[in-house]
């Protein structure tokens, strides 16, 4: 029989997975000292641009990856706690949020890149990123 431990690490690596699947794109942030009032202020603020954030400790993260097969070294993203954020339409808007985020709140937040369209993506793209305009309404 699993302990609830352990249910709700499998729970976890198949909410990641899922998530992954359904659209590849997503950004790693390192969020260590991030405390509980600040991680919600970020997943509130995600949820104004269809983002979500999880917070998955570096195995459960690196098993849900594993699964995916992505070609790249997307094992360099994980370390320590680590938050995914997971945006479901605008890529650039989401990594605006994230990078205003962090630079708001030095040192808490520290992203470390992405998975976009194919391409493992270091903390200078995500920056790159986030720097491009906004897509024409």
């Amino acid at each position: 029989m699993a302990t609830v431990g352990r249910l709700v690490k499998d729970r976890m690596v198949e909410e990641l997975t899922t998530a992954v699947k359904e659209r590849a794109d997503f950004f790693v942030a390192s969020v260590g000292p991030l405390s509980a009032s600040q991680a919600d202020a970020l997943r509130k603020r995600l949820r104004g641009v269809k983002a979500r954030l999880l917070i998955v400790k570096r195995t459960l993260g690196l098993r849900s990856l594993a699964s995916l097969k992505l070609n790249g070294d997307t094992g360099t993203l994980f370390a320590g706690s680590v938050g995914v954020v997971l945006p479901r339409e605008d890529l650039v808007q989401t990594a605006k949020l994230i990078v205003e985020f962090a630079n708001a709140h030095e040192g808490k937040l520290v992203i470390r890149g992405g998975w976009v369209e194919g391409q493992l993506l270091d903390q200078k793209r995500v920056q790159e990123l986030a720097s491009l305009p906004p897509k024409p309404q």
